[in-house]
């Protein structure tokens, strides 16, 4: 299956600055001091979805998720996208970071493009909102560790290394499990 996991900012509903959800909370040093443009990750414009993770290097590497894309393209579609945020109300410790949503079937994109209802923000992410789930606040139980092999310090995972081999990942499977499951 082609997956990626991003680590966005926490927020309650990602549809764009509301009263006590006015942008994202943690998720880098960017959002110290500006608005991450995940703050639209679940809002819908004309039917879809456009998320953002930032990368470290303004791209994503599509490569990582299927080696057998040409190397020209820049758009990757069939991805099961998974949301991960870290919860500010969690008791410190390895268990903070939850799902917070995912989308299925999505476009990923090489390089970020300009949000088609909010030009001033990005989007490297798209799926119908048809195929997409916001995990309500309440019901953020599912925890993605903090460990080795897991989401650490950098915003993104690929399920494959450098090399292109596949990564072993229990942690994986158990959220891809859950999200299978997951009954709204």
């Amino acid at each position: 299956n082609r997956v990626l996991v991003a680590r966005i900012g926490w927020m309650r509903w990602y549809k764009g600055p509301q009263d006590g959800d006015q942008k994202p909370v943690g998720g880098g040093s960017f959002n110290d001091g500006d608005t991450g443009s995940e703050i639209f990750t679940f809002k819908e414009v004309n039917g879809d979805l456009y998320g953002y993770v930032q990368t470290p290097n303004s791209e994503i590497n599509l490569s990582r998720i299927d080696p057998l894309i040409e190397a020209e393209s820049d758009r990757l579609n069939g991805v099961t996208v998974i949301f991960v945020a870290t919860d500010p109300n969690a008791p410190p410790g390895p268990d903070r970071q939850k799902i917070v949503g995912w989308y299925l079937d999505a476009a990923v994109l090489r390089r970020s493009a300009k949000h088609p209802a909010r030009a001033e923000y990005d989007y490297n992410l798209q799926a119908p909102a048809a195929k997409a789930v916001l995990v309500l606040p309440h019901r953020r139980e599912h925890s993605i560790k903090r460990q080795s092999g897991s989401i650490g310090q950098a915003n993104i995972w690929y399920p494959r290394d450098e090399d292109g081999r596949l990564r072993k990942a229990k942690w994986l499977r158990d959220a891809i499990t859950y999200i299978d499951s997951y009954a709204a």
